[in-house]
């Protein structure tokens, strides 16, 4: 490999040596002229520098000879080792081009040891390094999503979202950066029926509906997106029950209220029409009071086939025990 040679506006013009060798006056611009070639990797023309400052060596002052003394070793060790170091560049480049990050960054990490680098291979070594490292963390989301899809596909939606939570983003591809805002409205959208699913369980129609109607079918798993039509007729058809029972109750109040009976015996409140956007076309409420004074409303369809619909009081312990009839 030829040794690599830099062309630097600041040294275009190369010191001049007379018959007689260089002149004092001469001296100190060679030394910045020797400065500017070694950091700047013009190492055939640092070596020249280097050939001419020694045999004005005895011209110097000891400042100069202190400055030159520093860096002709310098010089020395990097143009021997300049064409090793830059073969050891391009293996580490053919691994990172063959996507064996971890393999060039290993190649790269050897280099360092082996050799002092130079200021020029020194830069180009740390340029390498930050893309190899940056490449590796991709390759490090790459796997990380791949944990997010199996606890997602395991149906683990708390530990894919953990999961997406402590991925590394600060060298994302734009490809990547998509993947994850997908999976974060996958998880979302998921994370959010099984919520839905457990307001409906709970008897929380309103909310799960809520939720429903909430949520971006696209990004539901497979299993949910077929449910998800299903729950929303059952928890919409619940929440109607619901508010007709309320409704009805409402209404056996309001009757009670305007009759002014506080008998103790049990009494029929017939309502009809008065159910909006209800299936039950004739509702029957039937309301007892405790000793307490505390009304205890049931209320039962009576269209074809009695059926009890609901029940709700003050008397919160009655209410919440199990209905054995009237």
């Amino acid at each position: 490999m030829k040794r690599k040679v830099l062309l630097i506006a600041a040294i275009a013009a190369t010191v001049i040596l007379s018959s007689c060798g260089m002149k004092v006056e001469e001296i100190d611009p060679a030394l910045t002229n020797l400065t500017s070639a070694y950091q700047g990797g013009a190492y055939e023309q640092a070596e020249t520098l280097v050939k001419d400052l020694k045999k004005a060596y005895r011209k110097m002052s000891d400042e100069q000879k202190s400055k030159f003394d520093e860096l002709k070793p310098e010089v020395e060790y990097a143009i021997s080792t300049v064409d090793a170091i830059y073969n050891d560049f391009n293996n580490a480049q053919d691994l990172y081009d063959k996507k064996m990050y971890y393999e060039s960054s290993q190649a790269l990490d050897k280099l360092s040891v082996d050799y002092t680098l130079p200021p020029t291979e020194q830069k180009k070594y740390d340029e390498k390094k930050a893309d190899v490292d940056a490449a590796i963390k991709r390759l490090k989301v790459n796997e990380a999503f791949k944990k997010v899809e199996s606890a997602y596909n395991g149906g683990d939606y708390d530990l894919a979202s953990n999961e997406l939570s402590v991925i590394d983003t600060s060298s994302m591809s734009d490809e990547q950066k998509e993947i994850q805002q997908t999976w974060q409205k996958k998880i979302n959208a998921s994370k959010s029926f099984v919520q839905a699913e457990s307001d409906y369980n709970n008897g929380n129609y309103s909310s799960a509906l809520s939720i429903l109607y909430g949520i971006d079918t696209t990004y539901l798993a497979a299993d949910q997106s077929k449910k998800w039509s299903e729950l929303k007729d059952q928890a919409t058809a619940a929440e109607r029950r619901v508010n007709s029972v309320q409704k009805a109750i409402d209404i056996a109040k309001q009757y009670r209220q305007i009759e002014g009976t506080a008998q103790r015996d049990d009494y029929f409140g017939m309502v009809y029409s008065a159910i909006e956007h209800s299936d039950y076309y004739l509702v029957k409420v039937i309301t007892t009071r405790n000793a307490n004074g505390q009304d205890r409303y049931k209320v039962y369809k009576s269209s074809g086939d009695v059926e009890y619909l609901g029940c709700a009081s003050d008397d919160a312990n009655w209410a919440n025990e199990e209905n054995s009839g009237d």
